[in-house]
Parts: structure tokens; C-alpha cells; sequence
């Protein structure tokens, strides 16, 4: 979404008919770019830290990444022709962190 949004937006002003590759144009368009980018990383930086500080933090236990979501949240295996074993048991499952 970033990249090719900023080269739909610099493309705009590059090919605009009737002033076709003006530096004004081009400018302005940049400036959008710019713009863009940084309302929605502000936005986003500001919403993942309140998030962050409320829930406690944003990712999961290490132990929760290593077994892997899709068992440790729907007791699911998800692509099991690659998995060897399973290394931990069911029980562990029945307490949430």
C-alpha cells in the first residue's frame, strides 16, 4: 500500500495532462506523500502505545511465539506435515496468560 500509493500520487502529477511533468506539480504531490506518511505513522505510533500500555503489552508470551498461535489459542495444528513432534502437552493449554 505505501510504495504503490506514493507512485499513484507522484504518477498524478507526473502524467497530468495539460502540465505533464511540472515541478510544481510534482512538488505538491511529494509534499501529499509526505503528508500521508507521516499522519498515519503518527496515528498509528500513538495508537499502538496507548494499546500497548493498556493490554500490558502487544505481543505474546515467549513461550506462546515458540508453540506457535495456532495451537495456543484454537488447540490447532497448522501445517503439521512439517512438525516433527509436539513438545509440550495439553494440559499446559488449559491456563490463559
Amino acid at each position: 500500500h505505501g510504495f504503490c500509493g506514493a507512485w499513484g500520487t507522484l504518477a498524478a502529477g507526473l502524467f497530468l495532462e495539460n502540465n505533464m511533468f511540472s515541478s510544481n506539480v510534482i512538488a505538491i504531490q511529494g509534499l501529499g506523500v509526505l503528508v500521508a506518511f507521516a499522519w498515519g505513522f503518527g496515528v498509528a505510533f500513538i495508537v499502538f502505545k496507548v494499546l500497548d500500555k493498556l493490554m500490558g503489552g502487544l505481543r505474546v508470551s515467549k513461550q506462546h511465539e515458540q508453540r506457535g498461535l495456532d495451537y495456543t489459542e484454537h488447540a490447532e495444528l497448522s501445517y503439521p506435515e512439517f512438525q516433527k513432534d509436539v513438545t509440550f502437552e495439553t494440559d499446559d493449554m488449559t491456563r490463559r496468560h
